[in-house]
C-alpha cells in the first residue's frame, strides 16, 4: 500500500532538493497546468515556473526533458473554449507583466492572503482578480470552504475563453490544492485524486500540498463521487512519513 505524508519538514527536503538538482530559478517559478499554446507563446521570464492547462487537448503527461527545458507542458480539459488556459504558480508570475500579458491571463486567482495582489499592474493589463482571505497554508486551516467558489471560478472562467492564473506564494500548497480540486471535479477534469497529484506533479514537481488540505482533497473527492470507488484513504496519510505516493 502506498502511502503519503505532507509534514512541512517533508515538502521543504523535497524543495531543498530540487533547488539543489535544478536550480533555484527553475524550482521558484510557476508552470502551467493546461494550455493549448506552443511553449514559444510563453517566454517571459516566469514562464519557466507555470504549470499549464488548457482546456480540449489531451491530458498527456509532460516529460522530465520538456520540464528541463522549461517547456510548459499542455493539459486541455474537454469541451472548453480551446483558448482558454489554466495556469499554476506562484506569486512571482502573478506580478510579472510581461509574462501576464504574453500568457493572455485574463483571471487571477490568489490563494494567499499574505501575498498582496499587484492591483494597479492588473487594471493597467486588463486582468480581473480575486484574493481568498484567511487561507493560510498550515494543517490546521480548512480549505474545504473554499472549494466549490474556486472550482465554479476557474470552471466559468475558462468556458469564457479567458486563461487563468492560480497561484499562492510558492505555487505549492495552496492554490495547487485548490487545481487539484478543480480537476477532479465535475467542472474541470473529472480526474480520480490520484491522478490529478500525479498529473500536477509530473507538470510541477514541487507541488506538496499539506496534510490538512490532503485529507480536504479526499473528503472532496468522495463528496464529488460517492458511487466510485475513494481513490486515496484518509488513513493512508498516516502510514508512513515519506512522500511516496507522490514521486
Amino acid at each position: 500500500m502506498v502511502a503519503i505524508e505532507h509534514s512541512a519538514v517533508c515538502r521543504q527536503e523535497k524543495r531543498e532538493k530540487l533547488l539543489k538538482e535544478k536550480g533555484e530559478e527553475w524550482a521558484g517559478m510557476p508552470r502551467a497546468i493546461e494550455a493549448l499554446a506552443p511553449p514559444s507563446a510563453h517566454s517571459g521570464p516566469a514562464a519557466s515556473e507555470i504549470l499549464q492547462w488548457s482546456p480540449g487537448a489531451s491530458a498527456s503527461a509532460s516529460s522530465s526533458e520538456e520540464q528541463t527545458a522549461h517547456k510548459p507542458p499542455a493539459y486541455t480539459p474537454e469541451a472548453r473554449s480551446a483558448s482558454a488556459t489554466l495556469y499554476l504558480g506562484s506569486s512571482s508570475a502573478a506580478k510579472d507583466s510581461t509574462w501576464l500579458f504574453n500568457a493572455k491571463i485574463g483571471f487571477v486567482l490568489n490563494c494567499a492572503d499574505d501575498v498582496k495582489a499587484p492591483s494597479e499592474l492588473y487594471d493597467h493589463l486588463g486582468v480581473q482578480w480575486t484574493q481568498l482571505s484567511a487561507l493560510k497554508d498550515v494543517t490546521s486551516c480548512d480549505i474545504s470552504p473554499y472549494f466549490d467558489s474556486c472550482i465554479k471560478t476557474i470552471g466559468e472562467k475558462l468556458s469564457q475563453g479567458v486563461s487563468v492564473l492560480v497561484h499562492c506564494a510558492a505555487g505549492m500548497s495552496r492554490s495547487a490544492s485548490i487545481v487539484i480540486g478543480f480537476l477532479i471535479s465535475p467542472e474541470g477534469r473529472q480526474m480520480s485524486l490520484v491522478d490529478a497529484v500525479h498529473h500536477v506533479r509530473e507538470r510541477r514537481p514541487l507541488v506538496y500540498p499539506n496534510k490538512g488540505f490532503f485529507l480536504a482533497l479526499i473528503r472532496l473527492e468522495g463528496t464529488l463521487w460517492p458511487d466510485r470507488p475513494q481513490s486515496i484513504l484518509p488513513e493512508m496519510i498516516e502510514l508512513h512519513e515519506d512522500c511516496t505516493l507522490l514521486e
